[in-house]
């Protein structure tokens, strides 16, 4: 016999065997049955429906841009930022040319003005009444002029200018430039607080140099 012809048997009679060599199956009691169509039910086999909306899981975890954020009273955050913003610079606007009358209709009748009370011009301030008060000490003392390097919003009804406020004294002529922080809250188109804040010992040396100084901080 050839060693072919004895190797046949062996092969015929080995359960489980394969090209690849041994590969025996499991137990009839551990097979699994073949895996069901997932597009069938398991009681009739007919197709189960399929939603053709759109998927709303992955629509809600889009990320939603700024502009469309809600802000309050269902402004965009976008527009709330502008209309603060116009309000503000119309009031500086008004200052600079003088306007007392185009100040005072942006500001709330019950509005509050704010600035350290070691100024002359400082204290708090309520109504249109302590606003013409505050104005009136302001501009009694100095002329000065603010100058606005940042200007920004925060799309809640706040207000931040950051800049310098120059100008002279008037009882002494000395000169003045000031670092300054203005902190506004408007709501409805109208400013309900104002807060002043600048460098006041600064300012005090400037109200009492004497004639002809100048002072220069921050």
């Amino acid at each position: 016999m050839s060693p072919s012809a004895a190797a046949s048997p062996t092969r015929a009679t080995s359960p489980g065997w394969s090209a690849g060599g041994w590969a025996r199956p499991p137990p009839p009691s551990v097979r699994r049955p073949a895996a069901a169509d997932p597009g069938l039910t398991r009681s009739t086999d007919r197709p189960r429906p399929r939603s053709s909306g759109p998927d709303r899981t992955s629509a809600d975890q889009q990320a939603r841009p700024a502009s469309n954020t809600t802000s309050r009273r269902g402004q965009t955050m976008g527009s709330t930022e502008q209309q603060d913003l116009a309000v503000v610079r119309g009031v500086y606007e008004a200052f600079g040319r003088g306007d007392v009358a185009a100040i005072t209709a942006r500001f709330a009748e019950d509005g509050t003005v704010a600035q350290s009370p070691a100024l002359p011009w400082g204290g708090t301030h309520h109504g249109h009444a302590g606003l013409g008060h505050f104005l009136g000490t302001l501009t009694g003392h100095v002329a000065s002029v603010p100058e606005s390097q940042q200007l920004f919003a925060d799309g809640d009804g706040h207000v931040v200018q950051v800049g310098r406020t120059r100008g002279v004294v008037r009882a002494n002529g000395a000169g003045f430039d000031v670092a300054e922080v203005h902190v506004w809250t408007v709501r409805d188109g109208v400013v309900t607080r104002f807060e002043a804040y600048l460098d006041d010992a600064a300012m005090q040396a400037a109200l009492r140099a004497p004639a002809g100084a100048s002072t220069a901080a921050g």
